[in-house]
């Protein structure tokens, strides 16, 4: 399955690629992950819509190395979202000439993409006002995946998941999940490597015993200075002999002992696998969790947030209202 791209990959490349190859690239794409096994993934990708001309335009800013005004909307859309936060009006004002400005940016940046007709452009308006005022459109125009334009109505919310190729939250989910995998995976090779290596060396142990000790009864008399030595060395030089070399054979068989006595533990290795395998599944729980527990932080504040434009577009229209009966 290493062959097979993974989910995010396959986005990647259907929504940076051109809109008239996306029908043939994702039939592609769908044999390549059905053929790897993975039937979950295959319809998924099966699934995902091409993207509209506006939406397309969008996904290729995203997309550049270098995206030349989609860094000034995160910035300015940031402080647009704290001064509505504030309820500061007057500078709230102050940025929408700014406003006015990047997003005329933004459409002459969009044309070469095929984003010229006036419907393209209006749509394109949408969607970078949209992204301006809501941080969760903001995530999604980055994200490069878009498949529709948004709309903003001025107040609540932007509905974001229909008009991304998958939920952002099942995307960081699904890439959370690739990363664990993969991890996990690093972490059992070298598991795997030592429980399959270390069995064999308590194997090759008794055979390099014997060799070892061979050489220590031989070497007394191929050391010998004469012939003398093996006949008198015998009954007393031979244990001599013996003693005084047997440090220095036994200083490497305790040597090949110690490995051998540290590989014991190792043969249980499989065993600390399996504990391995079940602490990493126990840590894609918690990142699952805490996954979840931010996702619903960013809901509340995005509910928040809503709510304080909604307020200070009241307050704007009763002003202006005031204004005019003045």
């Amino acid at each position: 399955m290493d062959d097979a791209p993974t989910l995010h990959a396959a986005i990647d490349e259907l929504y940076s690629g051109d809109p008239a190859e996306f029908i043939a690239t994702r039939k592609r794409l769908v044999a390549q992950i059905r053929k790897a096994g993975d039937k979950e993934v295959a319809q998924t990708v099966g699934g995902l819509r091409r993207p509209s001309v506006a939406a397309d335009a969008v996904n290729h800013l995203a997309r550049q190395q270098d995206p030349p005004d989609i860094p000034a909307l995160r910035e300015l859309g940031e402080r647009m979202r704290e001064a509505q936060g504030r309820m500061d009006a007057a500078t709230l004002k102050k940025l929408g000439a700014e406003r006015s400005e990047l997003i005329a940016q933004l459409l002459a940046d969009a044309e070469p993409h095929g984003a010229g007709t006036a419907s393209a452009k209006d749509q394109l308006t949408q969607t970078f006002t949209a992204a301006l005022a809501s941080q969760e459109a903001e995530d999604a125009v980055c994200s490069g995946n878009l498949v529709n334009p948004l709309s903003y109505s001025g107040f609540g919310d932007v509905e974001v998941d229909e008009a991304v190729a998958v939920p952002l939250r099942e995307l960081q989910q699904a890439r959370l999940a690739e990363i664990a995998e993969r991890d996990a995976a690093r972490a059992e090779r070298p598991l795997r490597s030592v429980g399959s290596d270390e069995p064999a060396e308590p194997e090759d142990q008794p055979d390099e015993a014997p060799a070892a000790d061979e050489p220590t009864h031989e070497e007394p008399t191929e050391d010998a200075p004469t012939e003398e030595a093996p006949d008198d060395a015998e009954p007393s030089d031979g244990p001599e002999d013996a003693a005084e070399e047997t440090p220095e054979e036994e200083t490497p068989d305790e040597e090949a002992e110690k490995p051998t006595e540290s590989a014991k533990p190792a043969e249980k290795e499989p065993v600390s696998s399996e504990d391995a395998q079940r602490v990493v599944e126990q840590l894609k729980d918690l990142e699952h969790q805490a996954q979840e527990a931010v996702d619903a932080a960013r809901e509340a504040l995005a509910a928040a947030k809503s709510h304080a434009a909604a307020v200070t577009k009241a307050r704007q229209d009763a002003e202006d209202l005031l204004d005019s009966l003045g």
